[in-house]
């Protein structure tokens, strides 16, 4: 039996035994609570015991003095300048957890001595996964650009560095695998018409977004057969200037993901003010509705590394073979820069190429 208490992590093991950890922020490590049942005064008693001893190590983090010119000491100062608060709230939260990983390590280092095989070590942390290793470049890179521009160093280090290869997926793409018109057959049998899943699947294949912009779609974004919202990335970015320019983005309702809505409105009690809720009618965010979604692809029997991320490539996919120019996909899926558009669109003239010469070779065989 599981319990609800704040900060705790619960899990049943290979042998179905119930594991239950308390870890109140990810940089601390977990402690485990092993008394039973959960919520008797003994497993209590464990769980305030951990959350006293999680209270102590974070004050003393708060408290300790952070060495000047060190790299803590430079994101901190980083993070107090106009650059940082240029950002958008949720790109600062992602940026802060990913400082907050490797600062325990390598925060200590001296900035005026950190050189190229510094900031590699941070990079080969994550090495297991390229894309993170990058990512850490790029926050970095970020970083010591502000600090050269403020006279604070006068390099970047990180410039010196190469980004590790990300192998490529048989289609061609980086990161997120893309699903097969296969998979999604599949998982539309599993889930019919009607279901939350068969609805959230519709939204992410027939409007292409975002999980951050699919959590958020609802009936008052719908008007005259037209979806229209406002992207959620960089929405709150703010330029040199002090202006943010939040993207519009409108796509048309498609007759399945219509068809889709109304079966599964007809079932339900309550309706949210999302597409997607809970059966309260509460929203998901963007993290909770991929995780929950994750999880009834692994329930249908699917194979695991299959995202909601995947399905918009499936439907930039779909979109490109059907003859979509590049600059018809940026403007479907918001991209700004033409490469990430040209992957699908090559991919694509590579089918159709591949096609239209084997039709020639059947004529010259008949010939």
């Amino acid at each position: 039996m599981k319990i609800k208490l704040k900060y705790l992590n619960q899990y049943s093991d290979a042998r179905g035994d119930l594991k239950i950890y308390y870890r109140r922020k990810r940089t601390l490590k977990g402690i485990e609570i092993t008394a039973r049942p959960p919520g008797s005064p003994e497993f209590m008693q464990q769980y305030y015991a951990a959350q006293q001893k999680h209270e102590i190590k974070l004050k003393l983090r708060t408290e300790r003095q952070i060495a000047p010119r060190s790299l803590e000491w430079l994101i901190s100062e980083y993070r107090k300048g106009d650059d940082w608060k240029r950002l958008g709230e949720g790109t600062q939260t992602q940026k802060k957890n990913r400082f907050e990983q490797y600062l325990p390590r390598f925060g200590h280092l001296p900035i005026d001595m950190l050189n190229r095989n510094g900031v590699r070590k941070i990079r080969d942390e994550k090495e297991h996964a390229p894309a993170a290793a990058n990512q850490r470049l790029k926050d970095l890179k970020a970083v010591f650009n502000w600090a050269k521009h403020e006279e604070i160093v006068a390099s970047n280090p990180v410039l010196e560095v190469e980004k590790l290869a990300q192998k490529k997926k048989a289609d061609g793409t980086k990161g997120h695998r893309t699903w097969t018109n296969a998979e999604v057959a599949r998982f539309l049998d599993y889930y019919p018409l009607g279901t939350k899943e068969h609805l959230a699947m519709c939204v992410f294949l027939y409007t292409g977004t975002r999980v951050s912009d699919a959590c958020r779609l609802g009936p008052a974004m719908f008007e005259d057969g037209t979806i229209t919202f406002v992207e959620a990335k960089n929405a709150g970015k703010v330029n040199k200037e002090g202006e943010t320019n939040p993207k519009t983005t409108r796509i048309p309702m498609l007759e399945p993901l219509r068809q889709s809505l109304e079966a599964y409105n007809a079932t339900q009690k309550v309706i949210g003010m999302t597409w997607i809720a809970y059966a309260s009618g509460r929203a998901y965010n963007a993290k909770t509705l991929s995780s929950w979604f994750i999880d009834q692809v692994q329930a249908a029997g699917l194979d695991k590394g299959l995202t909601p991320h995947g399905i918009r490539k499936r439907s930039a996919t779909y979109i490109a073979d059907a003859g979509a120019s590049t600059k018809e996909l940026m403007a479907v899926f918001g991209w700004k820069k033409s490469e990430q558009a040209e992957v699908y669109t090559a991919a694509a003239d590579a089918k159709r190429l591949a096609k239209e010469g084997l039709e020639k070779l059947k004529v010259t065989t008949e010939n």
